[in-house]
């Protein structure tokens, strides 16, 4: 279960990463929200019911980035750290705790992105994608431009999640 809550949560971390053409002049450093999931199959143990903020720190430029996020799955929370890497391919990057690669594609709509991340679960390779933008709003704009992309990538966009915003896990306010 643990594993397949650091797969979750290790592409939730490459949301923020900043597309290697433009690495060097992009912030994406601070806080960002989880707008919506989906992925190429249904797998309860990874569905997201709600997420605190993402917060991001880059280190040594943008070749790797210190990450801590907290989700609730299965009503429990889990805070996730790990440092993501940059890799060769644009936009791609690699946990150096976790094996799972990280696609990260910019959206039209300012300050929104879409992350693609390849893992393998229980054997089996597992594809998502993220929505993720700086504030809460869940802007039609962003969710049609989202649904686009994904679509045109093969996931069905009837398969959507949104998870609830949360500032913190209930464990972690106590």
């Amino acid at each position: 279960m643990k594993a397949l809550i650091l797969t979750l949560g290790l592409s939730l971390v490459a949301a923020l990463l900043p597309p290697a053409s433009s690495e060097q002049s992009l912030d994406l450093s601070g806080t960002w929200y989880l707008k919506a999931i989906v992925m190429d199959r249904d797998i309860p143990e990874l569905k997201v019911e709600a997420a605190a903020p993402l917060i991001f720190e880059p280190l040594d430029g943008y070749r790797k980035i210190n990450a801590k996020y907290t989700i609730l799955v299965q009503g429990q929370c889990h805070t996730l750290k790990t440092v993501l890497k940059k890799v060769p391919g644009p936009g791609e990057y690699v946990s150096t705790k976790y094996k799972s690669l990280l696609r990260f594609k910019p959206l039209p709509v300012k300050d929104h992105y879409v992350v693609y991340c390849d893992s393998e679960v229980q054997g089996q390779v597992v594809h998502e994608a993220k929505l993720i933008g700086r504030d809460k709003s869940k802007s039609q704009e962003s969710l049609a431009a989202f649904k686009n992309e994904v679509s045109a990538n093969g996931s069905n966009p009837e398969n959507i999640i949104f998870p609830r915003q949360i500032a913190a896990c209930p464990e972690d306010e106590q």
